[in-house]
């Protein structure tokens, strides 16, 4: 099934308690653990600082497949952030804030929009809540679809 169909079948559609909350938080605990798997090596206390700086740099280096089955690349930066977060916190700190918006969310509102041209922001939130578990606010989705339509293309602040 492709993913316009799957997205008007959600926006249009909605099945009865259909990818609820506890869907939204099992998404999040799985990017941290995909996290926790990506920067494990770099983790061991052992190693040297120039040691984990020629771990890190490495995995920036390369492609990884998310948890969404999607081929992804990391800056140094995000992996150090990443460490520190572990360090800090644990693996609670690679739990994704719920209140920042990813890139593949906005994607995903954009491939709605394609498919359901004349469907608005808060059907899409719906739809991105019933997908999700969450969603971000209809003023974010409104200022992101009217930057789309005047040809600026960055991701909302």
């Amino acid at each position: 099934m492709s993913i316009h169909h799957e997205l008007r079948r959600l926006a249009v559609d909605p099945g009865p308690g259909e990818l609820e909350e506890e869907n939204g938080d099992a998404n999040l605990v799985a990017i941290a653990a995909f996290r926790y798997a990506l920067i494990r090596p770099a983790l061991d206390p052992s190693l040297t600082a120039r040691q984990r700086g020629m771990i890190v740099r490495r995995l920036a280096e390369k492609e990884h497949v998310d948890p969404c089955g999607d081929r992804v690349r990391f800056s140094r930066p995000t992996l150090d952030r990443w460490i520190r977060a572990w360090r800090r916190d644990g693996f609670e700190g690679l739990i994704p804030d719920r209140h920042r918006t990813p890139g593949t969310v906005l994607q995903v509102a954009d491939a709605l929009r394609d498919a359901l041209p004349d469907i608005c922001a808060p059907q899409i939130a719906e739809a991105l809540r019933r997908l999700y578990g969450w969603a971000p606010s209809e003023r974010t989705l409104q200022r992101h679809l009217a930057a789309l339509v005047d040809g600026d293309h960055r991701p909302p602040r």
